[in-house]
């Protein structure tokens, strides 16, 4: 439910991102974002099929990237240098690596009928090098940026004390609820933050949750829709749980790919 509230729609308003970095000026604006959108959706939707274990990699790294971009976008460290883009994969590897690490069992299972298998066992039993090596490089960034005069004593202690909840959060709760309570009530609610500040600079000074809500409705039902059909398809077509909840993995990546890109962009700006 999390995941609906929160975690889809706060993608549904990528095409106001796009608008505010891009200005429209007829039909032909809204099929260029539309053609770049969706061809970033079907491309990636071919690259699953055709090279799964490749983008399975590539949308965990990606993944990391960006959960750590959302969080650490506020260091004023220049958007492209090696630190930043440091920081950005360790932060978010190193969250990635708690929800699935700390329910290994529950990801394997998911995992069951896939060719990614083999290679999670292997990340599973380096579990514990992984995360201290991830640990220390996170602590040697922080420590740059803070000789640099990046980032302030109390903001590395809040960075750190928020990684102890979500090694409390995996701790307490199932894969699921690990994974929906970080992704809905905090990466989403971050995102969707920082969007209508944007919004407010670019579109109008009184843009608010509820102009956001209206904006993002009918592209999060779209979403529903879609994916609640091919789910139940898949279902009806005798899938196992297992199968089902990967397959809406790979759906959610399919729809971050562009996302992502998008929000990139406003953090690169």
């Amino acid at each position: 439910m999390l995941m609906l509230i929160l975690g889809i729609p706060h993608g549904a308003t990528d095409h106001l991102v796009f608008f505010s970095r891009h200005r429209v000026s007829s039909r032909f604006d809204w099929l260029r974002f539309l053609g770049l959108y969706l061809g970033i959706m079907l491309g990636y939707s071919l690259a699953w099929y055709f090279f799964p274990v490749a983008c399975f990699i590539g949308f965990l790294l990606f993944s990391a990237y960006h959960f750590g971009q959302s969080q650490l976008h506020y260091l004023s460290i220049p958007e492209n240098s090696w630190l930043k883009i440091l920081l950005y994969l360790v932060w978010g590897a190193l969250v990635l690596l708690l929800i699935l690490g700390f329910h290994a069992d529950q990801s394997l299972s998911i995992l069951e009928n896939t060719p990614f298998l083999g290679l999670m066992s292997q990340v599973f039993l380096w579990l514990l090098p992984l995360c201290l090596s991830s640990m220390a490089l996170l602590l040697f960034g922080f420590l740059l940026a803070y000789l640099s005069d990046e980032i302030h004593l109390k903001q590395i202690g809040q960075e750190l004390g928020l990684l102890l909840l979500i090694v409390f959060l995996c701790w307490s709760t199932s894969l699921l609820w690990s994974f929906a309570i970080y992704f809905a009530l905090w990466h989403s609610l971050q995102t969707i933050e920082q969007e209508i500040k944007v919004f407010r600079q670019k579109f109008s000074k009184e843009y608010n949750w509820k102009n956001y809500v209206q904006d993002a409705l009918i592209f999060s039902l779209m979403s529903f829709i879609g994916i609640g059909l091919i789910l139940g398809t898949l279902h009806f077509l005798g899938l196992e749980i297992s199968s089902l909840l990967f397959s809406f993995f790979v759906m959610i990546s399919i729809l971050t790919a562009p996302h992502a890109w998008l929000i990139g962009g406003i953090y690169q700006k």
